[in-house]
């Protein structure tokens, strides 16, 4: 997974709090979320533009390519905002069952500074550097800068497009007026 999202792997921010990303977005799967996230979001527009505008056997008038773009950018942006408020999470959902907490990374990064804080060997250096990264961490998601945020967001966004696109690639041969949508082969 680290390869599909090498633009938030290769940030500045990756680095600089490199235990608490590593944490979320490789040890409790951020990653995974976000892609499948992003490919169930991509396959379920194509399915409802294919099967719900192209399926008429009266009229074809939805079945066009703008509206297929459309879907396309529908798609996209709730996949954007899938990694933003569930994945990466919202700092203010205090309830640890709701979904804007519960897998996201401000939960699994609270839950890692009190384990790596909770150890009988941890001197006070190293304490006060984890509290300082993780206050320093949420300060920046908070901001929505200075952290990776954007770029986990706009990845995820831009594969749910990418399977949006080879969704359509599928699903366009059982259609009745689609199948020349958005290319004519395959």
């Amino acid at each position: 997974m680290k390869l599909i999202y090498f633009w938030v792997t290769s940030s500045k921010a990756w680095g600089n709090y490199l235990a608490y990303h590593q944490n979320f977005f490789i040890d409790h799967n951020g990653f995974l979320m976000g892609f499948i996230g992003a490919l169930i979001f991509g396959v379920i527009c194509a399915v409802v533009f294919y099967l719900g505008f192209c399926n008429s056997k009266t009229s074809s008038k939805y079945a066009t390519l703008s509206v297929w773009m459309v879907f396309l950018v529908i798609g996209a942006v709730i996949a954007y905002f899938y990694a933003d408020y569930v994945v990466i999470g919202e700092p203010k959902a205090k309830n640890n069952e709701s979904v804007f907490r519960t897998y996201s990374f401000y939960k699994a990064n609270d839950t890692y500074y009190n384990e790596m804080t909770q150890k009988k060997d941890i001197d006070s250096m190293t304490l006060n550097s984890y509290r300082k990264n993780l206050a320093d961490l949420k300060a920046n998601l908070d901001k929505g800068s200075g952290d990776v945020r954007l770029e986990f967001d706009l990845t995820t966004a831009i594969l749910a497009a990418i399977s949006y696109f080879v969704a359509s690639m599928i699903v366009k041969r059982f259609t009745i007026s689609g199948k020349v949508i958005p290319l004519e082969k395959p």
